[in-house]
């Protein structure tokens, strides 16, 4: 039987080395392929998660009531920009010059059906006496009026909010005007009714980065004492994000927020895309939450 040559060999060996070395590259190319769409559907899945959240967050805040008792408040943390009916609207977040930030106000539901209680004193504006108007209506656990606690002040000739400081039964500290969400009349007109609206509510809302995780949304929340207003601790939510971007209403669209999403190593895009007025040279997906 006749052998192969030395030069039948090397040709072999090379024919070899040359398809080993090709599959050694599709088999790379196909597993970085699917490296970049898995982290690509992460992106999107933390991206649709975010957007449930903040739409059931922000849909959920009552717009007819803080248009009927606007918010004056505005420099909590920072200065914000626009104040949309208990959503205010920071252009230029200081933990994230690049992105936009929100303060979401919102007034917790209180005791159903509402109690009622008769205004008997008061040293206007910082401490008012109250009783139930029916001795038997009494608050039952956690509906009782307590820091942070709303109520609606009501007579003939007047009607306002006013915001809790601190409570000792019967006898309501209320925050200082400077302190107060909303503007507080200078003096009291009429026989009042006082009904506990509930709790209010702070967020801010705004991004931040992490390392594995591009960047994140986090909450803030705001609370009040004798000592004014302080922030407590953050927690995060969603990661690769990338952006918050307000786009105000015109004549087609209502306000809109977009929630931008990407990879920490996004790919290049040619040509780059256009989103809410900004062009994007590196791969970045968004949705939108209108109001």
């Amino acid at each position: 039987m006749k052998g192969f040559t030395l030069t039948e060999v090397m040709i072999s060996l090379l024919l070899g080395l040359i398809t080993m070395l090709g599959f050694a590259r599709y088999s790379m190319a196909a597993s970085k392929g699917f490296q970049e769409d898995r982290i690509r559907m992460g992106v999107m899945g933390n991206l649709r998660m975010a957007h449930k959240e903040l739409q059931d967050l922000l849909q959920g805040v009552d717009r007819e009531f803080f248009e009927k008792f606007p918010i004056v408040q505005d420099n909590l943390t920072h200065a914000m920009s626009e104040n949309l009916d208990g959503i205010q609207v920071g252009l230029s977040c200081p933990e994230d010059e690049d992105s936009m930030c929100l303060m979401v106000w919102d007034v917790k539901p209180g005791p159903e059906p509402p109690i009622i209680y008769n205004l008997n004193d008061w040293d206007w504006p910082r401490r008012v006496s109250i009783s139930p108007v029916e001795m038997g209506s009494l608050p039952g656990p956690g509906e009782e009026i307590e820091a942070m606690s709303v109520l609606l002040f009501i007579s003939e000739e007047q009607e306002f909010c006013a915001l809790v400081e601190r409570a000792e039964t019967w006898e309501l500290y209320l925050a200082d005007v400077k302190d107060q969400p909303w503007e507080l009349p200078e003096t009291l007109i009429g026989k009042f009714e006082v009904i506990h609206l509930g709790p209010l509510r702070v967020n801010h809302l705004s991004l931040k980065p992490e390392p594995q995780y591009g960047k994140k949304l986090v909450y803030t929340p705001l609370s009040l004492d004798e000592n004014g207003w302080h922030v407590g601790r953050s927690h995060s939510s969603y990661g690769y994000l990338f952006a918050l971007q307000w786009l105000p209403a015109n004549n087609l669209h209502p306000h809109r927020l977009l929630v931008l999403g990407r990879s920490r190593k996004p790919p290049a895009l040619d040509p780059p895309i256009e989103i809410g007025g900004k062009i994007y040279d590196r791969e970045v997906h968004h949705v939108s939450i209108e109001f």
